[in-house]
């Protein structure tokens, strides 16, 4: 009975190591993909809870076989979390790291209880250190859960290949380093040992929360100084567009007067009876129209602007944008919110865009009845759906219009398409 209880409590907590593992990916997985990793995981929890009970009856309740458990049993739920997670092993590493240095905390925690209450360990206590264990995690669940579900480094940080596998690689190299002088021994024996034990995950998550905290401030002034020179070129470029009115109204003025006179020139040349004069005059007039610059007057400035200042930004990072924009008109509302949605997935793509020639880009804009589409198509990857604050906008942009969204990857070709109807607007999105 002993070995069932000690088992059950083990795999309880190797699900509980499971959970803190997936909240830093929860909030970008559908809920199909939710459903079938918490169907796996269950699965091998109840497979764990046998094998653990079989290691048990082999080679019997005590410190080896502990160690072993812990030490070794959480591998088949981090394969699994990579099988449907994929493309992510530094931030995997990342988290894993902060988990065993959490879950190594809270042993140190039950340990020092223990030996508060029977004076020294031994192995009959442990099923009672593994339900302290349980017990500390579900009365800081709420700090847990805000913790992990934030725990992702911002892209800051994760941009930089180099960084991110050293960021990637610290918490895993602090867990070993605390770690390591425990393996061929029981329990530490002096409360100096033990605090310090407990200290340096509590440091380090201390040190990690303010460094996350500057980060974040450092990420959205840099967000907010390119969105002011995003807004400065619109800005240029609409007060080009109301310069561009105000001349074709002149013109157009010009023209009025033009015509009146032309009609009298043709009316007293038919009263003459001129008619050769008349064709003569008709093909010179339309000789001078054909002549005449015809002004552009977008339909829709903001985004057209935003386009024509990425073409510009698009050359410093060796990016070609090709462009084919077919929508008439947009409602203002809905025209903002594209233009920022545009301006942050375009800044997304040349960041990702890589130190190559001949990296391109299209953007196409479709009107389709009733509704509109946006295709984004790069020769390069550059779609990451778990982190950063251009896919949380989009997220809020497809719950605001009601959006579909789809990723594909045609001959290296990966393509974001986004389709909406243009009438469709929930306006507890709106700011």
């Amino acid at each position: 009975m002993m070995i069932i209880t000690y088992a059950v409590l083990a795999a309880i907590i190797h699900l509980i190591g499971a959970y803190c593992r997936f909240l830093p990916f929860k909030e970008k997985l559908t809920p199909d993909l939710i459903t079938k990793i918490w169907k796996r995981y269950n699965i091998w929890a109840i497979t764990d809870c046998i094998l653990i009970s079989f290691l048990l009856m082999k080679l019997g309740i005590n410190y080896s076989s502990y160690k072993l458990i812990f030490f070794i049993g959480w591998i088949p739920y981090v394969l699994i979390t990579l099988y449907y997670i994929k493309h992510k092993i530094p931030e995997h590493l990342f988290v894993y790291g902060i988990q065993a240095l959490y879950a190594f905390m809270l042993h140190s925690f039950a340990n020092m209880i223990i030996s508060s209450l029977f004076g020294e360990n031994n192995v009959e206590l442990l099923h009672i250190h593994l339900i302290l264990w349980i017990l500390i995690f579900a009365l800081t669940l709420p700090w847990t859960k805000k913790l992990f579900s934030s725990l992702l480094p911002d892209n800051l940080f994760f941009s930089d290949t180099t960084l991110r596998w050293l960021i990637a690689l610290l918490p895993i190299s602090i867990y070993l380093g605390t770690s390591m002088n425990i393996i061929n021994i029981t329990f530490l024996p002096s409360w100096e040992e033990r605090l310090s034990r407990l200290t340096i995950p509590i440091i380090f998550f201390i040190l990690y929360s303010v460094i996350q905290f500057n980060s974040y401030e450092i990420s959205k002034k840099q967000e907010l100084t390119h969105n002011n020179s995003v807004m400065l070129h619109q800005l240029r470029y609409l007060k080009r567009q109301n310069q561009l009115i105000q001349e074709n109204e002149e013109r157009l003025s010009v023209l009025r007067h033009d015509l009146r006179h032309s009609y009298r020139i043709i009316y007293t040349l038919l009263e003459e009876g001129k008619d050769d004069s008349i064709k003569q005059h008709i093909i010179s007039q339309t000789k001078m129209l054909k002549k005449m610059l015809r002004v552009p007057v977008s339909p829709i400035p903001l985004i057209d602007s935003l386009l024509k200042t990425y073409e510009k930004l698009a050359k410093e990072h060796r990016v070609t944008i090709h462009k084919d924009i077919s929508v008439i008109s947009l409602e203002p509302s809905t025209e903002r919110d594209l233009s920022l949605l545009l301006s942050k997935l375009l800044q997304l793509i040349l960041t990702k865009a890589p130190s190559k020639l001949n990296n391109f880009v299209d953007v196409n804009m479709q009107e389709e009845s009733p509704g509109v589409s946006i295709l984004l198509k790069c020769n390069f990857p550059f779609f990451d759906s778990y982190q950063t604050s251009e896919i949380q906008f989009l997220d809020t942009f497809i719950q605001k219009y009601d959006a579909n969204l789809a990723t594909k990857n045609d001959n290296n070709w990966y393509q974001l398409i986004i389709k909406w109807d243009s009438s469709n607007r929930n306006s507890q999105f709106d700011t």
